[in-house]
């Protein structure tokens, strides 16, 4: 353990003890949704209590909605979602176990195509005395598949074409085009 002055205030870090979060990747087609999962380990003995980490998606992706996972729900946490920061915490002490803490969907935008990251920042992990954990992360990647495009062409239904010319006004016409 490190103990380090900022103002007058000590800060303790367990330099032992280590909590990972991990994004899972996945594939998907541009215009859709894809959700991964944010799974937490923790090394080296303690465990935490409350954790809050930043998504960085690419341009092309954006998050959606976050769900608590089992890890988080087991150890009867909540979660909160401000933009892409993502906040678990507790009114209790209970430590949060290894598993999946979080399933995040992100949208896919219509353009986007390729491998698309997204980066876990700022993370900030404490112990069930609120003590600071040493903490990192590991992004994930999301495989964009762009929808192929259609070509054709389109019929004329009817043969026919009414038009109606009116005096000193606009000319109006009706045509009926269906797919065949």
């Amino acid at each position: 353990m490190s103990a380090y002055a900022i103002g007058e205030h000590f800060l303790q870090v367990r330099h032992t003890s280590m909590v990972t979060l991990a994004l899972s990747s996945g594939s998907g087609t541009s215009g859709s949704t894809i959700t991964l999962d944010v799974s937490i380990t923790s090394t080296g003995g303690d465990q935490c209590s409350q954790i809050q980490w930043d998504f960085v998606p690419q341009s092309g992706l954006s998050l959606l909605s976050a769900d608590l996972g089992a890890a988080g729900i087991a150890a009867n946490k909540s979660l909160s979602v401000a933009g892409n920061l993502c906040v678990i915490y507790g009114s209790n002490q209970d430590i949060i176990g290894d598993g999946v803490l979080v399933s995040a969907t992100f949208s896919i935008a219509p353009w986007a195509s390729g491998a698309l990251t997204v980066g876990l920042s700022s993370i900030v992990a404490s112990d069930e005395n609120a003590d600071p954990l040493t903490s990192t992360g590991t992004g994930g990647t999301v495989t964009a598949t762009a929808l192929p495009t259609q070509s054709g062409s389109i019929a004329l239904v009817s043969s026919s074409i009414a038009y109606q010319a009116i005096p000193r006004s606009i000319a109006a016409f009706t045509a009926t085009v269906g797919a065949s």
